[in-house]
């Protein structure tokens, strides 16, 4: 994918690294992943790993305009995979700088889930062409078993759908 500053290159390889199987989930096979912006000299301007291994994280990476102003932005999927069955994931929205170097813009929560400790929350997403912009949707769902602390707010997304546009430096939700 190419991208204002360079190419987008992404790779993933088993732990042993050899190349993955046709079908690869790297959340239940193990693995590791790799993303980098290369620019036209061949320089590396950014990059970023990931390796699922207990507790690990997976990544998952795509360029997309989202504000209509001829630069793309990254997104990156982050699924933090932690003891126990835990599990977190986060929408990152990280803007592309002159520089080849993304900086994170904005985030929102996906899922979280600690067996046994509290109630889960989970998402789908998508992205909508609203006009000359794409927008973030987002339905959220939420666990309610009484027994159990209600979902942590600062990592769960709303319950219901939500659009949040990108202004170019921050997400914020479309009313």
């Amino acid at each position: 994918m190419h991208c204002p500053a360079g190419t987008l290159v992404i790779d993933t390889a088993t732990l042993d690294l050899e190349p993955p199987p046709r079908t690869f989930d790297a959340s239940t096979n193990g693995g590791r992943g790799y993303a980098a912006i290369v620019d036209d000299t061949g320089a590396i301007t950014w990059h970023d790993a990931w390796d699922s291994e207990t507790p690990g994280n997976v990544n998952t990476w795509t360029l997309v305009g989202l504000d209509g102003a001829g630069r793309d932005e990254l997104l990156e999927q982050h699924l933090h995979i932690g003891h126990m069955g835990s599990t977190s994931s986060t929408l990152r929205v990280l803007a592309m700088g002159a520089d080849g170097v993304p900086v994170l813009g904005g985030e929102l929560p996906l899922a979280n889930s600690f067996p046994k400790n509290e109630n889960a929350c989970e998402s789908t997403h998508r992205l909508v062409r609203t006009g000359r912009t794409v927008a973030i949707e987002v339905t959220g769902t939420r666990d309610h078993d009484p027994q159990f602390p209600p979902a942590d707010d600062r990592r769960c997304p709303r319950t219901g759908r939500h659009r949040y546009r990108w202004d170019g430096t921050q997400l914020t939700e479309i009313r």
